[in-house]
């Protein structure tokens, strides 16, 4: 082999070598970007299902929240409501003063409510007798929180378990206070507070 061919043999080994190197650094580089870009898919991945769990797990809980509240608050409304039922039921075996103490409290209530001056009050014929005995105490009670409520006029005509219909005697508003009024409303409020609760 001459000279020519030796340096030419050389020079393509060596240049051979130098592309191999160059070749070899070029992997490695490639491998560590791809291993990198590998880690950061894996910690995306990660951070997506731990983000996911935590909603999960979130809204687990708030389930479980509105869950108990509701249970809570059904229990609240059965036991009010099979006391108001037993109330219905002992209404007419009531003492005098018991009855008449509740007969002034709802009909203030009304009044207060309405401010009305003077009132017209239908009540049963049991509560009706009871309150033209008491007249003048069922008056007074009514001034404590109404100071220029003038009269008040009573008729027996209603057909209720107790309580009464307070109505205007100038104009058409009334405030039905009855037992079974109350219930309704009892039972009005609860719907409204399980809806507000499921938003």
């Amino acid at each position: 082999m001459n000279e020519l061919e030796r340096n030419i043999q050389e020079r393509a080994e060596s240049l051979i070598k130098k592309t191999m190197e160059r070749a070899e650094r070029i992997k490695k580089r490639e491998f560590a970007l791809a291993k990198e870009k590998q880690q950061e898919l894996i910690l995306k991945e990660e951070e997506k299902i731990n983000s996911k769990i935590k909603a999960e797990r979130n809204s687990l809980k708030a389930r479980m929240i509105l869950e108990f509240k509701l249970k809570e608050e059904n229990f609240k409304y059965s036991l009010a409501r099979d006391l108001l039922l037993e109330a219905k039921q002992e209404m007419n075996s009531l003492d005098k003063g018991v009855l008449l103490v509740s007969l002034k409290n709802l009909i203030r209530e009304a009044v207060v409510n309405l401010d009305f001056k003077k009132a017209h009050i239908l009540v049963n014929k049991r509560d009706e007798a009871l309150l033209k005995e008491h007249y003048d105490e069922v008056v007074s009670f009514i001034r404590e929180k109404v100071s220029d409520f003038e009269d008040v006029s009573v008729e027996g005509s209603l057909n209720s378990y107790g309580g009464a219909v307070v109505k205007s005697n100038s104009s058409g508003e009334f405030f039905d206070n009855t037992f079974e009024r109350r219930l309704e409303r009892f039972d009005e409020e609860f719907k409204k507070k399980i809806l507000e609760m499921l938003g």
